[in-house]
């Protein structure tokens, strides 16, 4: 993407923005994610383009905070034997 990101972008232009597959975007898109517009005559497949600040707000929607984890509380395990018997295939 150039240093200045246009405030339209093509299916591919915004999988790059987003460093994503054009695919997981059109995906996006189809589920009704994305906001989306269609550019093109009535009954045709057309272009489809997004707003840069529709994908910002479906990023930021991504975003996970890291929680607060408790110390982990040692489990009691069976004691394991230091021996394993297995089993062997016989081919003839």
């Amino acid at each position: 993407m150039s240093a200045q990101t246009p405030s339209m972008m093509s299916i591919k232009q915004a999988a790059f923005y987003c460093c994503v597959c054009p695919n997981l975007v059109r995906d996006w898109v189809k589920t009704g994610r994305l906001a989306h517009y269609r550019i093109g005559a009535a009954g045709k497949r057309g272009k489809i383009l997004v707003l840069k600040d529709d994908l910002d707000q479906l990023l930021a929607s991504f975003r996970v905070s890291t929680p607060v984890t408790q110390p982990a509380v040692p489990r009691a395990s069976k004691p394991v034997s230091p021996h394993v018997k297995l089993k062997h295939l016989k081919i003839d």
